[in-house]
Formats: structure tokens, sequence, C-alpha cells
């Protein structure tokens, strides 16, 4: 009979201080010893060990191992510290354990790797409830990287299960001091309740088996702690299911008594015609008669004689769908196609085959007392056409990719523009000190989602993942990114969209920007807060936005690349941006194996096209870079007092304020509440080189009330204002190294995202604020420039962009303590347009047949130079004008 041995270890006392000094495991291990020996649960021979020394650690562990057959079930559960050295080496650590000398002191993850490769048995389970602490110098920096715990422990990869309750690295241990926050798990309590209550028996079978306990602790995590660190699992690819615990609540009601006796006759057509009151019981709602024709099933799959083992492998393979491992992360592989069935004894031939077989029994011995040696003729076997039984394998990983299928669309000649972000060409810096050149292309806005990937295996005839079923997906999760996929398939899903992946270069530019910002927000980590786990919908945290309007590049998943800018080993693929419980930089590259269960767990990806059709874009509210002196912005037709404003035909807008301590606002009469909204700015003339001065985006104005978000190019400090008939009320402000300055070459780019209340701000792709206000909740966009001691400021806005939120962007409530603004009140800002100043003070001409631009300088008494120079963009070449265009005429 098979042996099931359990080996307890848990540390909680350490003589070095510093070790000492990490957060207690709270492990409810006498309740977790009891249910596992108990013979109506785990049915183990169970061996706890409390704060021993690491010496005895390393002895109890081989003996662990010793002598062991192939069905034996060994299980080790570790409670404490999981310590990395600067080699990345891992060591659990024991009561004796002395941090600065690991080798010697620690036990090495590598010992009971080499355990588990060595045994014969092909049930084994390591089960680690611990943080992972680096100890060495400098390990603060390694905080939220992956830590290689699970690998550590894959060996041969043969016949083995491990849990751990984190494969990040959570804390630092340098000194005395710990820094981060390494927590000890709860694996060891949901392990425990799971067991005792039966709630691991998903299934209801009255059996626990290892992927529903692990499926079950994921659950409780998911449900108890969403933001803290998932629990991770490897299986080896010939990890066949097994039982880990009865469920002592429900216990199974089994087969009944005729069919068991079918099962263990010597006849190999009763064992056979048994195969079909099994299949019948596998489709039972009665879980507990399904698991044990189950179990009888594999039985039966090894008997010596073919026809049986072939008819029950075929059963089972055709029913491997719901008979698979459990766990959030189970294949999504195809299934072969269902064999056909061997034939069915019915309830009333168990009565009739049980008589006849005691007669054959008792004619066989009749005859062997007899008649002596002399054999009587075989029996007739009853025989069944079945399919010649495939192997298919069990891949059980970290997460279970879906698989690759053929495709069966057509692949587009190119693809639309909609939801796509086209990239200038240029020269842009990536990597480290590096620069590439790149011509333009397309990428997509959003990671892919659950809800497109749902799609594509649908068209193209590859099942669900069955973990989607597990989570809901994608009705819970649909607007979430996909996840688990491999490289070929992520590159699949993109040829058949017309697309392909893009170049690690095309993924970096378009995260990072011309300016090569760190993160796509900016320079700082911290600006913006991303979830430690799991995903989210894409798009729906807006901050998470690059310069070029690309979403999620950093967190949420990691996502694949293609043809990457520094060699990397044959094989081998790259994987950016990081994921939500692996947060990095832009230019963190990670590599690995396309298929790695290591790879994959977090892996998703967005497409990249050369070149697209191009699709009107229904989230673009406005756009205007003023080459149309009818877009509807306002022009003055002659300074008014101290102000001036209008368009510069046709390169850009700009306002000008001639006096100090003045302020001037404009506006578009378009009125906006939730959007994106972007400007160039830059200054064309001041009075003096060292006056204060400030010019900026308007928005959400109403009857001369407005929100402005402003820059001082001369002192690099920015502001965010709310101007009210009564005064100036800042709500933020600070000095930002991002601001370029005065020159016209150097224009700064503002942005501003209003969801809400919630409003944010950017200079040249750097995130610098989030507030709270409701004060305003729509109104126009428009212009501000505030003189302070500077005398004269002209200054020139272009390529006004505004687009509508994603519609995955959840409109925030106003913070009940949110501060309603600083105690610092300015005077109004006064000076605005007049209602008059609209586009009848130009003069327009709109070319007919034959007119040459000359001729119609001439008509109007002007040169040609100063008709070219009035329409500045629309006219590039004075020798090609176009029938119906419209031309700017300066005054005389």
């Amino acid at each position: 009979m098979p042996r099931r041995s359990a080996l307890l270890i848990l540390n909680s006392e350490y003589t070095d201080p510093g070790i000492a000094g990490l957060p207690r495991p709270q492990a409810e291990f006498e309740s977790l010893s009891d249910v596992l020996s108990s013979p109506k649960a785990g049915g183990f021979e169970v061996q706890v060990l409390l704060n021993k020394d690491v010496q005895t650690l390393r002895e109890q562990i081989a003996r662990l191992f010793q002598d062991r057959q192939e069905d034996d079930v060994v299980l080790i559960h570790y409670v404490g510290a999981a310590l990395q050295n600067q080699f990345g080496d891992l060591y659990l650590a024991a009561s004796d354990t002395q941090a600065d000398v690991l080798d010697a002191t620690g036990l090495p993850l590598r010992l009971i790797r080499d355990q588990l490769d060595r045994t014969r048995s092909r049930r084994k389970l390591i089960v680690l409830d611990c943080p992972t602490v680096a100890v060495y110098s400098g390990g603060r920096d390694v905080l939220g990287s992956t830590s290689g715990i699970l690998e550590a422990l894959e060996g041969d990869r043969r016949g083995r299960m491990i849990i751990v309750s984190s494969d990040i690295i959570t804390g630092a241990l340098e000194g005395v001091q710990v820094i981060g926050d390494p927590a000890a798990g709860s694996l060891t309590r949901y392990l425990s309740v799971g067991i005792a209550q039966g709630e691991a028996d998903l299934n209801s079978d009255g059996h626990i088996g290892a992927d529903e306990l692990y499926e079950f602790v994921y659950r409780e995590s998911q449900s108890k702690d969403p933001t803290g660190p998932m629990p991770r699992k490897f299986s080896s690819v010939d990890l066949e299911s097994f039982i880990l615990a009865s469920n002592p609540v429900l216990q199974p009601t089994g087969l009944p008594e005729e069919l068991k006796g079918a099962l263990g006759s010597p006849l190999a057509w009763m064992r056979e015609g048994a195969i079909g009151e099994l299949e019948r019981l596998l489709e039972s709602e009665d879980k507990s008669a399904s698991h044990a024709a189950h179990e009888a099933l594999s039985t039966l799959a090894s008997d010596p004689t073919p026809q049986v083992s072939k008819s029950a492998t075929a059963i089972l393979q055709s029913h491997s769908a719901s008979l698979g491992s459990i766990g959030p992360d189970p294949s999504g592989e195809g299934l072969p196609p269902t064999p056909s069935r061997g034939y069915r004894i019915p309830a009333w031939g168990w009565v009739v085959g049980g008589v006849l077989l005691l007669f054959v029994v008792g004619l066989a011995a009749g005859r062997a007392g007899l008649f002596g040696t002399r054999s009587a003729a075989p029996l007739p076997t009853p025989t069944s056409e079945v399919a010649p039984a495939t192997t298919v394998p069990v891949v059980a990983t970290v997460a279970e990719p879906p698989t690759a299928g053929p495709t069966s669309a057509a692949k587009p000649a190119l693809p639309s523009s909609l939801g796509m972000v086209a990239i200038p060409p240029g020269t842009y810096p990536i990597g480290v000190d590096r620069a590439i050149d790149v011509g333009d292309y397309w990428i997509d806005r959003f990671e892919i989602s659950n809800a497109s990937f749902s799609d594509y295996l649908a068209a193209t005839g590859q099942p669900l993942p069955r973990y989607w079923a597990e989570l809901d997906i994608p009705n819970q999760m649909a607007d979430h990114p996909v996840r688990v996929v491999p490289w070929d398939q992520a590159q699949a899903y993109c040829e058949w969209n017309g697309k392909r992946l893009p170049t690690e270069a095309e993924w970096e530019v378009a995260a990072r920007g011309s300016d090569g910002l760190a993160f796509p927000w900016g320079a700082e980590a911290s600006a913006v807060s991303l979830p430690s786990s799991g995903t989210y919908a894409v798009g729906s945290i807006l901050a998470n936005r690059s310069t070029f309007r690309v979403f999620d590049m950093a967190g949420n998943v990691w996502e694949w690349v293609d043809k990457p800018y520094l060699p990397i080993e044959e094989g081998l693929r790259v994987l950016k941006g990081g994921a939500n419980n692996f947060q990095n930089d832009m230019a963190r590259r990670l590599i690995g194996e396309p298929d790695a269960s290591s790879m994959i767990s977090d892996a998703g990806f967005r497409c990249a096209s050369s070149a697209a059709q191009i699709v009107p874009d229904g989230s673009l509210l406005l756009t205007d870079e003023f080459a149309d002196v009818s877009s509807g912005w306002y022009q003055a037709a002659e300074p008014v007092e101290e102000y001036f404003y209008g368009y510069h035909p046709t390169d850009f807008y700009h306002v000008q304020v001639t006096s100090a301590e003045n302020c001037l606002a404009v506006r578009h009469e378009a009125p906006f509440n939730n959007f994106i909204a972007e400007v160039d700015i830059f200054t064309a003339k001041t009075s003096t080189e060292n006056g204060d001065y400030r010019h900026g985006l308007v928005f959400r104005e109403a009857e001369g009330e407005f929100y402005a978000f402003l820059i001082s190019p001369r002192s690099r400090a920015w502001r965010v204002v709310k101007n009210q008939l009564a005064g100036m009320d800042i709500l933020d402000q600070g000095v930002a190294a991002a601001i370029r300055g005065e020159p016209q070459d150097a224009r700064d780019r503002l942005t501003v995202t209003a969801n809400g209340p919630r409003l944010s701000f950017a200079i040249n792709g750097n995130l610098v604020s989030t507030i709270f206000d409701d004060s305003f909740r729509e109104g126009n966009l428009g212009f501000m420039v505030q003189t302070l001691d500077e005398a004269l400021a002209h200054i020139h806005f272009d390529r006004v962009f505004v687009w509508a939120l994603p519609e995955s962007a959840n409109l925030p409530e106003m913070p009940e303590l949110a501060a309603a603004g600083s105690s610092i009140v300015e005077p109004a800002c006064k000076g605005a347009v007049t209602g008059n100043d609209l586009l009848q003070n130009f003069v327009t001409y709109t070319v007919a047949e034959g007119d040459t631009l000359s001729g119609i300088a001439n008509s109007f008494g002007l040169s040609l130079a100063e008709v070219k120079g009035a329409n500045g963009r629309r006219v590039t070449d004075p020798n090609v004008i176009s029938v119906g265009q419209v031309l700017i005429i300066p005054e005389a």
C-alpha cells in the first residue's frame, strides 16, 4: 500500500538578530498537523519540526525521501523565511541560520531539489509559506522582482508540484534593518481550513486533489487580500492529479457492490462490460460516484488485457476536459475526437453476470480438480470497436497557455487605424545611453483584452482556456488584458488581424517618447500608483499613458515583442513593461523561453503595423493646427487695450498681453467635460530678458470662471489655478525641470486629463500633479497668458488635441477630505475675448481656375511674399495652389 508521509517545518525563532527581526509567521501548524494526520482527512504519517537547526532539517529531509516507491506521496510544508544572497541562490532559514554565511548555515533549495530528482516517488508536493528576503547590501534594489523560487525547485521537472505563497522578493535585510514588507503568507491557514472544513473539495466528490487545494488557496488569497502577493505553483508535465486528502465533512459514496465485483472479475469480458456503467457514473451529477468511477477507469487503463485497457483509456480521454487537473490556470489545449464507446451492461446484467460468474468460476474449479491439468477452452470475449488510444499529455504549469491554432480568417491587406496610434519616424533614445532610428509605424493604443482574444479563439476554432471559467472570463474581466499567452500565439493573433508584434525598439519608443522617459508618465516610478497584483481594465488608469498616448505600457501585464535591439540567445524571446506584481522601468527587458511557465504567467501583448488604413477616430473630439482660420477661435480685429489674440495664419494661434501684472484668457466655443487635452506652447516675444510670466491651458470655462494649468518658462515653475469672479485660487504648484524654456524650437507640451473631480497635469510627458476639485464640471477650452513683472508676453499656441476618455475610465467620486484649494488668492484673470471678435475680420480669397498666387497678390495690391507669408503652412510652394483653396489676404 502506498505510504503517505509529511514533514512540517516551522521556524519563528532565530539566533541571527537580523533574521529574528523579520515578521513572525502566525501559522496554524497544530491544526494543519491534525488534519493531515487524521485518517478521515489526510491520512499522512506526520513529523513536525519546530525551530530546529539546519543540520536537523537536512537530516530529516534526506530521511523523508529514502526508500520511496513510485506511488508514495511525499509532502514538505515549510513556514519561515526564504533568504536570497547576492548571487541569486535561495536558502530556507533554520533556527541557527546566519544571514552573512548562508552557504554554511542555511538550508539550500538545491538540496531539496536534488532529493526531488533522486527519489522514486512520482507524487511530491512542496509548500513554502514564507516571504523571500534579499540579505545583502543593495538588496532593496530588487524589491518587487521575481525571486526564482519556483525555478529553483523545478529540477528534472518530474513528478512534483511546488506551491509558494509568493514568487516575488518582498523584503530586504541590511544588517538588522528590515526593508520592504516581508510579511508571512497565509497558505498554512488556508490549507488547514480548506481540508478540515472540506471547502477545498471544490467539486464535492469527497476528495481533495492537490490541484483543487491550490485553486482553493488562490481563491482565498484573491478574496481576502486582493492587493497582496498571490500564491504561485509549478506542476511538472508528467504529474498525474493525486488525492491529497479526503473531505472529512463529505465522505465519498463509492461504487455499487455488484460493480465492484465485476471490476474484480478474472474474466476480461466482465471487466470490459463494467466500463459502460463506469462511463454512466462518470457523467453523473453525483460527484462522489463520478470520482470513484474515474479512479476505477484509471485502474482499468492499466489492465493486462489490451481490449480492456484500450476501452478504459478511450473513455478517460473523451472525458478529460472535465476530469483534468483543477486550478486557476489549467490547460487550454484541445482534445482529440471522442472515440466510439464500449458496450454497457445494464443494471440487471450485474445480477445475471454475478450468477454466471459463480457458475464459471465453479466450473473452472471443478475442471481443475476432476480432470487434472487439462485446460478449458477459452470463453469468447465480446469486442467493440474502440478508437486506438492516443496519449494526451496533461500540461500543468504556473498557468497553462491557450494553444495557437489555425487561422481561418483571411489576413487583411492593411489593418484599420482605429485603436492604434501613429508613431512618427525619427531618432529616439532607447535602452541605456543608446539611440535608434525608426521609420513611421502604428501600435495598438491598448493591450489586447480578454474579449478581443476570445473573438480570435472563436474565429479560429480554438477552445477557451479552462482557467477562464474559474474566474468567469471574459464575462467579468472582458476589458482586462489577456495573459498567459506564449509568444507564438501572440504573434498568431497579430497576424490574424493583419498586424505583427512590435519590435523591441518600436515598443520602447512608444512607451518612452522622444525624451526617453523612464516610465510612460515621466522619470519617477512613484508618480503613478498601480495595483500590486492582478490586472485592471485596459485604459482605466489614465495616468499610465505615454507621450504618444499609448496606455498601460508599465505594469498590468508583461508584453511580448519581436526583434530585440540587443543580441539574445537563439530561441529566447523578450518581454517588456513589467506586470503589476513586478513593476519595472521601460528599458528593462525580461529574456526567456517563449513558452516557459515563468515567462508566460503574466505575459500579454499588443500589436503593431508598418502601415494602416486611415479611419476617422471618433475619440478625437478636437484637433487644430490653426491652418483653418474658420476653426472657431476668436480673432481680434486690432489690439484691444493691452490685449491681442487671433490666428497667425496659418501656423499657430497667438495671445499677447502688453502690460505687467495683467492677464488674458481666450476660449474656443465648444464645451467639454471629461477629456484629455494637449497643446504645444512657446514664447515668441517679450520686452525683457528676466521678467517673469506664465502661459498655459484653460479648461471648463464658463462665463469667465475656469481652471488653468500654467507654466513659467523662465523660473520653470508651474501652477494649477481656479479662476473665479472673486479671485484666483492656487490649487497646486511646484517646479519642474521638464519645462524647456523660451526658445521657439524648444516647445513645451502641456497635457490636462479631466475625469470628473480628478484632474491630472503633465509637462512634456512628465506627470507633475493630480488633484481633486469639483467646482466646474464642464466648459470651454482656451488659452491664458499672465504677465507678472514682464511688461510684454507674446505667446504662440499650436497643435491642440482633445480626446474622449477611454470607455474603461471610471468616473471617480470627490474624496471627502480633498483640499478645496490653498489659502492663497490672487486677483481674478479679467481679460477676455469679446463676442464681436470673430473670423469676419479676416479677408479671404477662394482660388478659382486659372489663378496664380502672384496674380492674386497683385489684385490686392500686395507682394507675393506678403501673401505667402500670411498663409504659412497652407502655401509651402508659391507655384502650387488648388482650385477651391481658401487663402488669407493680409491687410495692405
